[in-house]
Formats: C-alpha cells, structure tokens, sequence
C-alpha cells in the first residue's frame, strides 16, 4: 500500500508521461497495478493491460515485482503473508481440481461429492499454504500464524500490525488474552457457605449448587459437610424441580402416615442419648422444611381469595 505521498508522484509521473508499465490481470483480475490503474482512473487516462503467463505462482509473481514491500518490519511482512493466505489457498484448490480433473476423477455436476469442498477444514493445506506465504515474503511459519490469527479476530489490531505500531507477537498475546474467560473471584468462605446452604434448602443438588456457584463438587460437598448443610438427593432435586406438585402432594400424605405411626409410640423408647441427640438434628432440618412448605401453601390459598 503506497503513503499517499508515494501515490502522489505515481500519478503526477503518469500524468506526465503517460503509464508506462502495463496493468497485469489474471483470470480477469487486476493482479499487479492496483494503483496506477486508479491513478488513470482519475486522471482519464486510457489504461493498457496484459494477461499474466508466467510460471510461478500468481502471488509469488505479485511479491516479487513489489520490492518496497522487502523493506518493512518481519511483523508487517508477516501480515502481508497473511493476507496471502486465502489466495494461496485458491490456488492450491484449483491445483488439486485440476490434479482430479487429469486423471479422470472430476465431480460431476449434482453428484454427492460436489457438495463437499476437498480443502475446506484441511489443517494439512492450511499448513502448507501459511509455509509457503512464509517462505515467499521470508517471514517465519509461527509469525504468519500468529497474524493471521489477529486477522481473523481482531481486525483493528491486524492494521496496527501492518501500519508497524506492534509486533505480530505482542498484538497474537493481547488477542488471546483478551478472548479468555476471565476466572471467577473467589469468594470469602462464609458467603460460599451461605450460597450453599440458601441453595440446598431450596432443593439444589450438590452438583447443581457447583454448577449455579462455578466450582466444583468436591468443594460443595467439603464446605456443607464441615458447615453441616444437608445436600438434597439427586434424584429427590430432579422431582422436585419438574415436578413441584407432585413431590408436595407425596410429602403431605407421608407425614399423615407418619403422624399416625407416632401416635403408638410410647413414654419410654430403648434409644441412646446420642442416637436422641442425632434424631434431634434431624427433625429440626426436617421441621424447618415443613415449616417453610407449611408457609408456601398458605400463601397459595389465600393468594385464591
């Protein structure tokens, strides 16, 4: 890409003496003369133009003949490379069909395997082309990728590259970092506690609590066990979370059947005071349920009044 100084005297010397290099197409594309084509565009005057039929490569052919271009940072030669790339690629695509075509196994019009593009997703082809940019501007295989890269996801910073404001290095590690998920701060111990323990008692599973707060099993399981939160069952949380009225109307019928049991219990009961003091425990997290369950309900009925 010529400064527009550069662009300038091209056009100023073409004005004066008329264009002197012809214009090279291939395949009915301007290959080489860009911008003197433009500059007898504004100037009017009438442009000449010859095929490309040389040997070498198109692009090859387009390096070679633009010298000012050998002067730039490995950077900015790496971006060029780059930008070589879907070029080269076409070519290899072309080299390939034709390679088919030669001996015999072109795909016919309508056939299954005319859907299908040989070189799209070729890792081995894209490798092969990213050499090949590398080697005809000199640039190294790992630059020409890291470019490219920006290319593709950073466009902005893909220019800052060419123009020689950073290295292709310094603009692939910004890039990169920035399209990284940022990690989670870790929170305090007592509020993940709490987390925990307000998310069980809403029916969260272990590993949907892990999920919800973006740790892992073993740490819930660790902290409800050392701050003693009772995790609800797998399957129990499942129910209960597609199927409220169901494990409701379960629950209710269950406590009738065990209010009735208990009802033949009698003053004295063969336990230890340990296994009192767990039952204990157990019936208070059991009754704080209840309670809660108790409380919905009525809200219900009377939200029906």
């Amino acid at each position: 890409m010529l400064t527009n100084g550069e662009y300038q005297r091209l056009k100023d010397d073409i004005a004066k003496h008329g264009l002197i290099q012809p214009i090279v197409l291939h395949e009915g594309k301007v290959l080489d003369g860009r911008n003197r084509y433009r500059a007898c565009r504004e100037l009017g005057v009438q442009p000449r133009f010859v095929n490309y039929d040389g040997q070498q490569s198109p692009v090859e052919y387009a390096w070679s003949i633009n010298a000012a271009r050998r002067h730039q940072t490995p950077s900015q030669l790496a971006a060029v490379a780059a930008e070589m790339l879907p070029m080269l690629e076409e070519e290899a695509r072309k080299r390939q069909e034709a390679a088919l075509l030669a001996h015999g196994r072109g795909r016919e019009k309508g056939s299954a395997s005319c859907e299908a593009d040989p070189f799209e997703h070729n890792d081995e082809a894209y490798g092969k082309s990213a050499q090949k940019a590398a080697e005809i501007t000199g640039s190294s295989r790992s630059s020409v990728g890291r470019a490219a890269y920006v290319k593709k996801h950073d466009p902005a910073m893909f220019a800052r590259i060419k123009s020689g404001e950073i290295t292709a290095n310094a603009a692939y590690d910004a890039v990169k970092a920035s399209a990284e998920p940022k990690l989670p701060k870790q929170q305090p111990r007592e509020k993940r506690a709490a987390d925990i323990r307000a998310l069980a008692e809403t029916g969260h599973t272990a590993r949907q609590i892990a999920d919800k707060l973006g740790t892992g099993l073993s740490n819930v399981k660790k902290i409800a066990h050392e701050e003693g939160i009772t995790l609800p069952d797998a399957h129990i949380g499942k129910v209960r979370q597609h199927d409220s009225r169901r494990i409701i109307e379960a629950t209710v019928h269950g406590l009738e059947g065990y209010a009735l049991g208990l009802s033949v219990i009698g003053p004295e009961i063969n336990i230890t005071s340990e296994e009192a003091a767990a039952w204990v425990v157990s019936l208070d997290q059991s009754l704080s349920r209840i309670r809660k369950l108790r409380k919905l309900l009525v809200e219900v009925s009377h939200g029906d009044e």
